[in-house]
């Protein structure tokens, strides 16, 4: 996950060459003057151009991967604007968009104003057009909304590490961590998580129990 500003040309070329599967970007939205507030000292226009070099390489070693996708955290300024970026996504030979819901960080433009009800059936109505048109462009459009409604298991083969180095199971527990990048010994950061991934298997749980994790710990 990247909000994709520091894939210059050379980073671009060796993410195509060591085989990455997937790079997802982190873009709200297509208008350049929206997106830059949201992204304060990010410019739409950048990224576009670095999304571009990917392509230059992928095309030039004649590979499909790394697959980009877009993460896109749905606004209510935004809300409007979600078939512009499907055809960004397009131009940009983006294969896939993760519609995200806001958390209120009651900060800049995370707040309780700017949410939207991923729940409610208007939205819902929007969303169902809005996926028809993107499988029209061979797009795939999805939601991701809140992992306690998932019967998945994304804890089970990820991890999720903030911008101090801080690794923990998911984005969305913040009470179990398996040490820090920065400082910590890789190989006791892998153990701690092996043994927390046999936890999860012996417990058997799934995204929407993750509550069992937090009363746990």
């Amino acid at each position: 996950m990247t909000n994709g500003t520091l894939i210059d040309d050379l980073a671009a070329k060796r993410l195509v060459e060591i085989g990455v599967d997937k790079i997802r970007i982190s873009i709200d939205s297509a208008d350049p003057q929206l997106y830059a507030r949201i992204k304060s000292g990010s410019a739409l226009k950048q990224v576009i151009a670095n999304i571009s070099k990917l392509n230059f390489y992928k095309d030039r070693f004649k590979k499909d991967s790394p697959r980009i996708a877009f993460n896109s955290v749905v606004l209510k300024d935004t809300f409007s604007g979600l078939e512009d970026l499907v055809k960004l996504a397009k131009n940009m030979r983006v294969e896939e968009i993760t519609l995200i819901p806001l958390v209120n960080f009651s900060k800049g433009m995370a707040t309780e104003e700017q949410q939207i009800d991923f729940y409610d059936k208007s939205f819902q109505q929007r969303f169902e057009i809005l996926r028809n048109k993107a499988e029209e462009q061979k797009i795939e459009l999805n939601l991701g909304v809140s992992l306690e409604t998932k019967e998945i298991k994304y804890c089970h083969s990820g991890i999720y590490i903030n911008v101090k180095g801080v690794v923990f199971p998911c984005c969305n527990i913040s009470c179990v961590n398996f040490g820090n990048i920065y400082y910590d010994d890789i190989k006791q950061i892998v153990d701690n998580y092996l043994k927390f991934q046999k936890w999860l298997a012996d417990k058997q749980i799934i995204c929407k129990e993750c509550n069992k994790i937090l009363d746990s710990k």
